[in-house]
């Protein structure tokens, strides 16, 4: 379904007063909390903050099902209703319709959220009364503050959100057909940044564009015990328009791109017997209307639609759906399926830099060394900033580390779930793979730096050659200058006269002594090493024998 963007009057006027407190709640906590200055300019200033969509899928015992809201009144229509439902369940009106009835029924619901369209953010914040942090953590992805006045500052990890909120950090690859041109690259629809590679003075055709997803959940109880109310918070699709370059000079360009090598892995098993044969719950269609077996990867939206409405009554049965995190089940797989993705990625760049310095017979044909140098130390922050990503994931997924006892502790909270749900080992291998990208990076970094020392040093000694060339020439015309001098070069000393002869005796002479004076200084520790062997070392001592000690 296409993104929509929302009507900034969509609510009516009286009930503007009801969907603002959340936004006064922000607004008056940032002397409290300044790490929502940020959250505050975006739901109140950002361009982008009334684009976006929301949906619900309500899980039964027998099949998710999915439900659009058009407009935040539909939605917020749509809470009341269901809040009303699970609070009284049985003071339900005769004149309900049976989709009333239906809808009403169901006790566990996943929220998703593309984008962070104001009104939206209104209405689940209010509604859920969510921590404003959770909001605040899906809008930035910057890696550091380039500013001084927005920061980024987390919490404590003892104040984090209650078990069952997280964040995910992860990228996208995204192959444009025409190359890239610019170091400076954005999303034209969304506030995210896209990291360009150079690789011997030319950009690389994949850009690296940074995504979030963040998840939130809490159980009810009373009537409703046993269900639970979740929000997924996803980034829009990338598209084709981005803003190129940056400042005053920034254009925005339509630039065709697509998914690198297709996108990330399906990881539905090949064979399920607990799929359905039939199509009805496939969604990824194509433009002749035929109908597929794969997520599009086009909008993580919509791929999470696709893999929940695909399950089988048995397979849900099977999930465990009395804890909300079962909801998280397809994002979590998601994101480590981009991450595998990229450590492909990235292996395949320091290859290439390696093999450039393999299978060389001399050092000619690295003059590319100066600025590779300086790509590997990019890649090298680049392999840095990933690590922490996965680790702050780690982190907030709460999966210890394996030297910490942290493999025999996720095995056995995670003891009994699905097998979708194994995320944990999913985690720790990529934690440890990009740990062993950086090393490679460091030693990369490390060789560079060693050959360019080689190659300096080769250019010193060139030059100290050449050095050497005008030497021998000064030592050859000085004497005869110093010898022109000397006779003034005037009278029957002249070239030609009777006693030029002179200048020729005198300046022969003069310069084979200054050659034979500069090589005596040169190599006189050698002369003079030649000249008295033995005598560093001296004449060798007699050892008196040892008197034997009798025990």
């Amino acid at each position: 379904m296409a993104r929509r963007d929302i009507d900034a009057g969509a609510f009516p006027p009286d009930a503007e007063e009801k969907v603002s407190p959340y936004l006064k709640l922000i607004s008056t906590s940032l002397d409290r909390y300044p790490n929502l200055i940020f959250l505050h300019q975006t739901l109140n200033f950002s361009r982008f903050r009334n684009d976006g969509r929301a949906a619900v899928l309500e899980f039964y015992d027998h099949a998710v099902e999915r439900r659009e809201f058009t407009s935040p009144v539909d939605l917020r229509n749509y809470i009341e209703q269901t809040a009303a439902a699970t609070t009284a369940p049985t003071a339900r009106s005769s004149g309900d319709s049976a989709a009333q009835a239906h809808t009403a029924s169901c006790i566990r619901r996943l929220y998703l959220l593309e984008g962070l369209p104001v009104q939206y953010v209104e209405l689940f914040g209010s509604h859920f009364r969510i921590d404003p942090y959770v909001f605040a953590r899906q809008s930035r992805t910057a890696n550091w503050e380039s500013g001084n006045y927005i920061g980024n500052t987390p919490k404590l990890p003892s104040l984090r959100p209650a078990l069952g909120s997280f964040a995910l950090r992860y990228s996208e690859l995204r192959l444009f057909d025409h190359g890239i041109k610019n170091y400076e690259l954005r999303c034209a629809n969304q506030d995210r940044k896209i990291s360009v590679t150079r690789l011997k003075d030319r950009f690389d055709d994949v850009g690296v564009v940074r995504r979030m997803a963040s998840f939130w959940s809490k159980k009810l109880d009373g009537a409703a015990a046993g269900g639970w109310n979740a929000l997924l918070m996803v980034d829009p699709p990338v598209g084709d328009m981005f803003q190129v370059g940056e400042g005053a000079a920034a254009q925005v360009q339509r630039l065709s791109n697509q998914a690198l090598h297709g996108g990330y892995i399906d990881f539905s098993p090949m064979y399920d017997d607990n799929d359905d044969d039939d199509d009805e719950n496939d969604e990824g269609g194509s433009d002749d209307g035929k109908q597929t077996k794969g997520p599009l990867r086009t909008s993580t939206f919509d791929d999470i639609c696709f893999y929940w409405q695909r399950q089988s009554a048995a397979r849900l049965n099977g999930m465990g759906l009395e804890d909300p995190e079962v909801a998280a089940i397809f994002i979590k797989r998601i994101v480590a399926s981009n991450w595998m993705l990229l450590i492909q990625y990235l292996n395949r760049i320091l290859s290439m830099l390696e093999f450039g310095l393999s299978r060389r017979k001399d050092l000619a044909g690295f003059s590319w060394l100066d600025q590779g140098w300086s790509d590997v130390q990019s890649w090298m922050r680049r392999c840095a900033e990933f690590s922490e990503h996965i680790d702050s994931t780690l982190d907030s997924l709460r999966i210890p580390l394996p030297d910490r006892g942290g493999a025999k502790a996720s095995s056995e909270t995670r003891q009994g779930r699905d097998s979708l749900d194994a995320c944990t080992g999913d985690f720790l291998y990529i934690h440890r793979r990009m740990l062993e990208l950086y090393r490679r990076t460091e030693t990369l970094a490390a060789s560079l730096t060693g050959l360019i020392s080689i190659l300096e040093s080769k250019r010193s000694l060139e030059e100290a050659r050449s050095l050497k060339t005008l030497t021998l020439l000064g030592m050859v015309f000085v004497p005869l200058a110093f010898t022109s001098g000397m006779f003034s070069m005037s009278g029957d000393y002249l070239p030609g006269k009777r006693k030029f002869w002179v200048y020729i005796a005198v300046a022969i002479p003069l310069i084979l002594a200054v050659f034979a004076i500069a090589f005596i200084i040169t190599y006189w520790d050698v002369i003079t090493a030649a000249a008295r062997p033995g005598l560093d070392q001296g004449p060798k001592r007699r050892e008196k024998p040892r008197a034997k000690t009798l025990v």
